[in-house]
């Protein structure tokens, strides 16, 4: 069986095969943000037509990759509808903003929501901690901000060299 999409009036064929770079085909085509669309689009659309969905966990990895903004809003909007519709969902992402967008369009019950992130530890380890999502998206002029003053408010509850290092580019900001 073979399959093949229709592109303003072109058959593109799917799969693997590569035909020369003047004739039309997936490869020489679509952009990665096409191909990542159309892959996505074919994922939500069988967990759609699951009738088990619901006693299903869905776990999806960095959907926002090489997508633009109205690409990146309509990803987010599947994957609210998807969280919704299924037992849960694990969303694994780079971009904190992405995460803290997601969570506040599904209007979600916060005390649900767990928001974990890898930190380095010990001897090239890794560990997976808690995170605070509205820390991880502050910028860095109001992180500086924040730990001068919490220096001048506390001098013993911070790490003086971090003061230190946050002092000329809060300035220079």
């Amino acid at each position: 069986m073979k399959y093949q999409l229709q592109i303003r009036n072109h058959s593109l064929a799917v799969g693997p095969q590569r035909q020369t770079s003047d004739r039309p085909d997936f490869s020489n085509t679509l952009s990665e943000g096409d191909k990542r669309t159309l892959a996505f689009s074919f994922f939500i659309a069988k967990n759609n037509l699951d009738s088990d969905l619901a006693n299903k966990i869905i776990i999806v990895d960095d959907p926002m990759s090489s997508l633009d903004q109205s690409r990146q809003r309509a990803t987010q909007n599947a994957l609210v509808d998807l969280a919704n519709k299924s037992n849960q969902l694990i969303l694994l992402s780079h971009d904190p903003v992405f995460l803290q967008a997601f969570i506040e369009t599904g209007n979600y019950d916060i005390n649900l929501v767990n928001i974990y992130e890898l930190k380095r530890a010990q001897n090239d380890y890794s560990s997976l901690e808690e995170c605070n999502i509205e820390e991880c998206i502050q910028s860095v002029y109001k992180r500086n901000y924040q730990t001068i003053s919490n220096y001048i408010t506390d001098p013993r509850g911070s790490e003086k060299l971090t003061v230190v290092r946050a002092i000329r580019p809060l300035i220079e900001a």
